[in-house]
C-alpha cells in the first residue's frame, strides 16, 4: 500500500489535498465560513492503455459528491461547524472522511 501524502494547493494554507494510489481528497475554501470536501479518482490517465480513447484517459471520477461544511456563530462568539444544518464534532468529521479515503484508496 502507498503512503498518504498531503499537498498544499491553490497557494493557500487553507486548501490542501490527500493523495494515495490515484485517489485524491480535496479540502478547499468555498466561501466565507464554507469548506468543500470531495474525493476523486484519477484513474489510469497517467498511462493510457493502447485501446483507451484520449477522452477517457483524461477523465477523473467523482467518488463522493462535494460536501460543504459551514461555520455559524454560536453563543458568546463561538464558531459551530455544521453539515446540512446539523452541528458536528470535528473529531467525527476527521474520522469519517479519513475512513472513506483510506477505504477507497486501498482498493
Amino acid at each position: 500500500m502507498g503512503r498518504i501524502k498531503i499537498y498544499g494547493i491553490a497557494k493557500t494554507h487553507a486548501d490542501f489535498m490527500l493523495f494515495r494510489n490515484g485517489y485524491k481528497m480535496i479540502f478547499s475554501i468555498r466561501g466565507p465560513g464554507q469548506i468543500g470536501v470531495r474525493l476523486n479518482f484519477i484513474g489510469s490517465g497517467f498511462l493510457p492503455s493502447p485501446n483507451q480513447s484520449a477522452a477517457a484517459s483524461n477523465e477523473t471520477q467523482n467518488i463522493i459528491d462535494e460536501h460543504i461544511i459551514e461555520a455559524i456563530w454560536g453563543a458568546f462568539g463561538e464558531v459551530l461547524w455544521t453539515f446540512k444544518g446539523q452541528p458536528l464534532k470535528i473529531e467525527y468529521l476527521v474520522r469519517h472522511f479519513l475512513s472513506i479515503f483510506v477505504k477507497e484508496s486501498s482498493k
